[in-house]
């Protein structure tokens, strides 16, 4: 949803529509007042509040491109399988990556305690820090 609302935000803009894409923008600020009273739902009303906006300001960007340049979406079934089969791989190659930065402070934590915990917090924060542009060189370019 997140996607589709900022591409349907850049086209009202490209369209020169700016009052539709405040309106669009306006209701992305109703996960506020949604929040307050989801909050009962505690962790799942966040959620619910983000969605629910995110919902609502997709469908009024679709519903004003539509109205404006007569936009009719289509799910490409033959894209969308070839897609998934790649993407699938490529989410599980960055979960796997990624395991040993989140599991090592829980790992930390559990077998040393607190304060080692944040001593190995701290250390592992300056290292990131330093290892950015290395780690942004190291990115190909295609």
């Amino acid at each position: 949803m997140n996607t589709i609302t900022l591409i349907n935000g850049n086209a009202l803009l490209a369209l020169r529509k700016g009052g539709e894409f405040l309106v669009q923008n306006i209701l992305l600020a109703l996960r506020i007042p949604l929040l307050f009273i989801l909050a009962s739902l505690k962790s799942y009303g966040i959620f619910a509040s983000m969605g629910l906006a995110y919902f609502f300001s997709t469908m009024f960007g679709i519903f004003m491109l539509n109205k404006l340049i007569g936009v009719h979406i289509q799910a490409d079934k033959h894209f969308i399988r070839k897609s998934f089969k790649f993407s699938i791989w490529n989410y599980l190659s960055n979960i796997l990556a990624n395991v040993p930065s989140l599991i090592m402070p829980v790992m930390i934590l559990n077998l040393l305690g607190d304060a080692e915990a944040a001593k190995y917090y701290i250390a592992a924060a300056i290292a990131n820090f330093v290892l950015i542009i290395p780690d942004a060189i190291g990115i190909p370019c295609s």
